[in-house]
């Protein structure tokens, strides 16, 4: 007959359902209730849940339900035979009960498992007991639909303790191993050799729940390292037909868990996509579809068409996810044509249908039942929703229990109690434009150089143009006297981050503030920037002119390396080391310890002094900055963040034994690195170096963010700036969760640590000054242990751009909230 409609399909599903069911003991007819075999049920509970969901009928929910209480309390169990009794988890009744999975489950066989004593003998083998693995994932697959499709958590719990009982079937000779069969307790391997694909089941098994369900345990992650590990050298083709109809069905996992990890290389989807359609053709050319029943099993050959049948039914979602089956339309046919013959009524009578008839007709209903919703054998969507939803919840219950509301400066009594007595603050932001990072850095700055003894603020800036406006606020008599001209000397891209408004207030403010103390104690401004190669070469020669003959020929011979170089950014010089590797880096070298030398002798401005070594230092790491940019080497980032670092230090050096220091810099500078995926690429930053060079007891990292808003930001290196729209965040994000907790507020990270949910990375926005809003989605977030990288953690729900000024004309406009009130 044909199966070519629904009804046709479901009807015949059906009738083998009810069939099974009756056989089974699973409905209320009589019938064998001790009659399990783990790989059979495993199916049968997913066909009795797309039952259930196809026909609306509470009756297969039921079934579904009746079938895993009588595997657990049958084949949770040692056989009524066997000599041994009770649960083979060795637990006692109530919590056996509660944790049925804990040491595995028989497979059902008739026989009691190989002695110890006992020769092995294949051909017996295959009747006697014990504990498969690949029917351990099959029975995972079933819990997790059924914690899915009925929001239990219970089942999902079960699939979890299952899933790690899986690693006893490990074995550690010379490699790590994985044996096929093991004994019922799980205590001796019986058969010491792994099936084709059960470290690939297993490993997709245990990521999908360490995704997408609660399960934390230190052991399970053991577990998968130990999977990979066996993955690596793994090969999935196989001319089996229930193997490539198997391998189909892990294809579709594959992809499900790419949309929320990176899987090795060894399982990703695309290799076993391309494992898979290999088998495929192999089985096509020799399949022979006259060939009699007798010579053909009915659940191997179901087992291929149920792949088929969910390959096809889930093409958009592969598409989606850059998967395109290479499939030819007489391969698709297969599983209509491997349906139909089975279906026959001389067909069931073969010996090979009869011999195994519980298996073949719940794989043939499996295969019906995937034609009409496949989802049930693959995807886990509506428990990657449910998990997603708890850890929202649970993550805003958290949020909105500890945040610190704030309107005023007052408001942050908290947050200043915690980090005064500190001898590095550093505090972020998620952008370089963005009004209320800017404003209430320097609120809280303020307080801290007012109230607590702090001596500066070191920024991710040049060190040159912030130089000068440090001898602004310092009030130096050779210092640029107003407060605008001073900004102008940010020339170079993207000069918006310190000339503006925001900044012009806070430059203001601490001049004032300074006009009274003696210069020994004036707050400083300083940049901890690596970018200014030609302007702090400049600064050296005007310096040293008047102060060190040796140390000015040293630095002229150093300028007569770049000159020819000069401009673009340092671009030009990185090119010209294409040709020289080495560039200048022996003359800045030079220079710089004629400068270290000489240092003492220089005038009585010690800060000047200090400034000219500093640009020397500069010039030095600038130089190695751009070569190694032209070159593709060592990460340009790590020496940037490091510079920054060896700044820090000769500014506490300089400011005395009690120095205390104020960082200014993005998230993805002072937050520490080593809590987010650049960690995995082996990069650093200033706020981890921090810490390890001080102490995490003597340094706060404070991150800031924002949900909504606009931003200063250019759509290209070197573009005009320009207002831009700050989208909302990203579901399930950082931001997306403070969003649902409150509209401005600070949380110490402390408060964040014990909870489960926080402690995988979650995304969190970081936009630099390129930027297109358009383009959020497919970047600017970096997963993040939030409660590990920051100490603290500030958030505005709605935020605006910076105030930025103009410098290239004569007077920019005052924006007509200026002052903003620090």
């Amino acid at each position: 007959m044909s199966t070519s409609t629904t009804s046709d399909r479901l009807d015949e599903a059906i009738t083998l359902m009810e069939g099974f069911a009756k056989r089974t003991g699973i409905s209320k007819e009589q019938g064998n209730s001790s009659r399990r075999y783990l790989w059979t049920d495993a199916f049968a509970v997913l066909n009795f849940l797309n039952l259930s969901r196809l026909t609306n009928k509470d009756i297969y929910k039921d079934h579904a339900l009746i079938t895993i209480e009588k595997v657990h309390h049958t084949l949770g169990k040692y056989a009524e035979n066997d000599d041994r009794d009770g649960w083979i988890s060795g637990l006692q009744e109530d919590e056996a009960e509660k944790h049925p999975t804990i040491n595995g489950l028989r497979i059902g066989k008739k026989d009691l498992e190989r002695r110890e004593d006992e020769a092995f003998n294949e051909r017996l083998e295959w009747e006697k007991d014990g504990q498969y693995f690949h029917y351990h994932t099959r029975w995972i697959n079933a819990l997790l639909k059924a914690g899915e499709q009925l929001e239990e958590e219970k089942f999902s719990k079960w699939a979890s303790e299952l899933s790690l009982a899986g690693s006893k079937f490990i074995s550690e000779d010379r490699n790590l191993n994985m044996n096929w069969k093991m004994s019922v307790d799980l205590s001796r391997p019986l058969i010491p050799r792994m099936g084709a694909h059960d470290p690939l089941e297993g490993l997709l098994c245990a990521l999908q729940i360490k995704e997408m369900t609660d399960f934390h345990d230190n052991e399970f992650d053991l577990y998968i390292e130990q999977l990979k590990e066996i993955c690596e050298s793994s090969n999935w083709e196989t001319t089996d037909a229930l193997g490539i109809g198997g391998l189909l069905l892990n294809v579709i996992r594959a992809a499900e868990l790419e949309k929320e990890i990176s899987l090795p290389d060894s399982i990703n989807s695309k290799r076993l996509l391309r494992n898979a359609e290999q088998g495929l053709d192999w089985f096509h050319q020799s399949f022979r579809a006259e060939e009699s029943a007798n010579y053909r099993l009915p659940f191997r050959e179901c087992g291929l068409s149920l792949g088929l049948r969910c390959l096809e039914g889930n093409l958009n979602f592969l598409k989606e996810n850059g998967l395109k089956p290479d499939i030819h339309s007489g391969i698709w046919s297969l599983a209509e044509e491997i349906e139909n013959f089975w279906l026959k009524d001389e067909n069931k009578k073969a010996r090979t249908y009869q011999d195994h008839l519980d298996i073949n007709e719940v794989s043939i209903a499996s295969s019906l039942l995937a034609a009409e919703n496949p989802d049930t054998y693959t995807r886990l969507n509506k428990l990657i929703e449910f998990k997603k939803r708890k850890m929202k919840e649970s993550i805003i219950e958290n949020l909105r229990e500890h945040k610190n509301e704030f309107k005023e400066k007052e408001d942050l009594k908290a947050l200043i109690n915690s980090i005064k007595d500190k001898k590095i603050v550093m505090l972020g932001e998620a952008s370089h434009g963005t009004h209320e990072y800017y404003n209430w850095r320097a609120k809280i700055s303020k307080i801290l150089m007012d109230e607590h003894g702090f001596d500066f603020v070191a920024v991710e800036g040049d060190w040159p143009p912030c130089y000068e406006l440090n001898r602004h606020i310092k009030n130096y008599d050779d210092a640029i006297k107003e407060t605008k001209n001073a900004l102008k000397q940010f020339e170079r891209w993207p000069s918006w981050m310190w000339a503006n408004w925001e900044v012009h207030e806070w430059a203001q403010w601490l001049k004032e503030y300074n006009k009274d103390l003696s210069s020994e104690n004036r707050k400083g401004f300083y940049g901890l920037d690596v970018y200014s190669l030609w302007e702090s070469l400049d600064a050296i020669m005007d310096y040293l002119e008047d102060e060190d003959n040796s140390g000015y020929e040293a630095a002229k011979t150093a300028m007569r390396c770049f000159e020819p170089h000069r401009g673009g950014d340092g671009q030009k010089y990185a090119l010209s080391t294409r040709m020289v590797p080495e560039g200048c880096r022996e003359e800045v070298i030079k220079m710089l310890t004629e400068i270290r030398e000489n240092v003492t002798n220089y005038n009585s401005d010690p800060e000047h002094a200090f400034s000219a070594e500093q640009n020397a230092v500069v010039a030095k790491n600038a130089e190695k900055y751009y070569r190694i940019m032209a070159s593709g080497g060592e990460s340009t980032w790590n020496i940037r963040d490091k510079h920054m670092m060896i700044t820090l230090n000769r500014l506490m050096n300089f400011h005395g034994e009690d120095a205390k220091g104020i960082i200014w810099a993005h998230n993805t500078h002072i937050g520490d690195a080593s809590y987010t995926d650049m960690g995995d690429q082996g990069l650093y930053n200033i706020g981890e170096l921090g810490r390890q060079e001080y102490g995490k007891d003597q340094v706060s990292l404070v991150g800031f963010g924002s949900y909504k808003g606009s931003v200063l930001a250019g759509n290209a290196w070197g573009a005009q700036v320009e207002e831009m729209d700050l989208p909302e965040g990203r579901e399930n994000s950082w931001e997306d969760f403070c969003h649902q907790a409150g509209d401005q507020f600070h949380i110490d990270c402390k408060h964040l640590e014990n909870n489960p949910e926080l402690q995988n990375r979650i995304p969190h926005r970081a936009v630099g000054v390129v930027y297109n809003p358009k383009h959020e989605r497919f970047g600017n977030y970096v997963p993040t242990l939030i409660h590990k990288r920051y100490d603290h953690f500030i958030f505005f729900d709605h935020s605006k751009a910076l105030n930025h000024i103009d410098i290239s004309v004569e007077d920019s406009k005052l924006p007509e909230t200026y002052p903003f009130g620090i």
